[in-house]
């Protein structure tokens, strides 16, 4: 339940930061440029984290039974990792809109331009509010990693005794 209530708080924050902020970034070509930029680096991390999360997963010894038990934990974070992903694609797909829609000539698509804005500084702040659970979600990763080998060489300590 908190998890919701987290999802839609940032949400709702990121609507209200994307209406004030909206008309401070309206013909701002850099800002836009160097938020798709943060976001190819946030993209090529969120894909080392999911990596790192399947990997210790298929890592893990012991029984099947004990595999199956874990799998879905796994497929939880990189289900929550795949979306913040898809929040990246969105922010950046939209700025590549806004960009376009920055040169046009046509006066419908300058009018679209504040609605479009609006979505794509929605979804940036989104994806910036999101990220920062991506510390918190690569270190239980490798956390259970570590607890994981210390219970392999714990067992293999008490069987060779």
């Amino acid at each position: 339940m908190t998890r919701l209530i987290h999802i839609a708080l940032v949400i709702m924050a990121s609507a209200v930061i994307a209406w004030f902020g909206e008309p401070l970034v309206r013909e701002n070509t850099d800002f836009f440029l160097a938020i798709v930029t943060l976001f190819a680096v946030f993209a090529g991390f969120l894909v080392a984290v999911m990596s790192l999360g399947g990997d210790a997963i298929v890592g893990q010894s012991g029984s099947w039974a004990k595999l199956e038990l874990s799998r879905d934990s796994a497929i939880a974070r990189m289900n929550r990792a795949r979306l913040l992903f898809y929040a990246y694609l969105a922010a950046a797909s939209l700025i590549l809109i806004v960009l376009a829609i920055q040169k046009s000539c046509y006066p419908v698509l300058m009018a679209a331009l504040p609605i479009v804005n609006f979505l794509s500084l929605w979804f940036t702040t989104m994806g910036l509010l999101f990220s920062f659970a991506l510390p918190t979600m690569l270190i239980g990763i490798q956390q259970s990693r570590i607890d994981r080998e210390i219970e392999r060489r714990r067992g293999e300590s008490d069987a060779s005794r």
